[in-house]
């Protein structure tokens, strides 16, 4: 993965915690396997915080 998709991607998960949703910016979309990623890290996480 590029740095460039990192940085994206870590924007990604500050737009979900501050929302609380996956919303993705328009500004910063994440490459799919990045959101992908995420959106399992991000289920995992809210499983476990739950």
């Amino acid at each position: 993965m590029l740095n460039n998709e990192k940085i994206k991607c870590i924007v990604c998960e500050k737009i979900f915690f501050k929302n609380n949703e996956l919303t993705w910016n328009n500004q910063y979309l994440c490459s799919e396997e990045c959101k992908s990623d995420f959106i399992n890290w991000a289920q995992e996480y809210t499983i476990v915080k739950v």
